[in-house]
């Protein structure tokens, strides 16, 4: 069976896949560490941006595909990259050269 493509700004773009009785099913996610760098922004979320993280993504790096950066540069802050991203919450925003290193 064919294994799935994913684009490059998918956070499961080098997850290997298995394939079991004809179906593909994703591996373990080999995950992903964003590190700190000094042009990391501070942020504080807006009401705009409450459980859109697809939002901020368009507005700093123009494609809402970048959502889950987020979360992967915030851990001890957001556990559910959806739930958890409201309002007030303050957070690391990497740059665009930051985040096209791990694509």
């Amino acid at each position: 069976m064919t294994q799935v493509t994913y684009d490059k700004s998918s956070p499961w773009a080098n997850t290997p896949q298995v394939s079991k009785n004809q179906i593909n099913y994703l591996d373990f996610w080999p995950g992903v560490v964003i590190d700190k760098t000094p042009s990391d922004k501070l942020i504080e979320l807006s009401k705009k941006y409450e459980h859109r993280p697809d939002v901020l993504s368009n507005d700093v790096y123009q494609t809402p595909k970048l959502w889950w950066v987020f979360a992967i540069r915030n851990p001890d802050v957001i556990r559910d990259p959806i739930w958890d991203f409201v309002a007030g919450t303050v957070l690391y925003v990497p740059d665009k050269s930051a985040v096209k290193r791990y694509l």
